[in-house]
């Protein structure tokens, strides 16, 4: 089609005049408040792709910045610190749970329980009160 200055498309609300049906359509959602264009991260609505389009490039560069990932759930953030709070409050560390014997437990050799068998007295260093002794017995 040749671009002409004729403006056959009127606006019924303020009677402004368009070249193009698609033109008077944008500009008529300035009137109804229409915005049928969303952004897909954020939600985000306008009237024009050309807005969208703009508004996008917001995403593009905010995430450019994002250089630090958790590595645990991969959410990015600007600064090491960020990640260190946001790891802290989102993926504590678990509490250790019940370890696992390695097998039947045996007698220490730094421990010696002496006494004849069958003795129910404690070494020295096991009675209550006694005071440890770094000097061998």
């Amino acid at each position: 089609r040749v671009p002409t200055d004729t403006r056959d498309y009127i606006c019924e609300f303020c009677a402004r005049s368009f070249r193009t049906s698609s033109n008077l359509v944008i500009h008529r959602r300035i009137h109804t408040g229409e915005k049928p264009l969303q952004c897909e991260i954020c939600g985000f609505t306008c009237r024009q792709k050309a807005s969208l389009n703009w508004h996008r490039r917001k995403h593009a560069e905010t995430a450019a910045a994002l250089l630090f990932p958790c590595e645990f759930c991969g959410k990015r953030f600007e600064k090491p610190d960020s990640v260190a709070a946001h790891r802290s409050k989102s993926h504590p560390a678990p509490l250790p749970g019940p370890q696992e014997s390695p097998g039947p437990l045996e007698p220490s050799p730094s421990i010696s329980v002496s006494g004849p068998l069958g003795s129910t007295e404690a070494p020295k260093a096991m009675q209550v009160g006694a005071t440890p002794s770094l000097s061998p017995q």
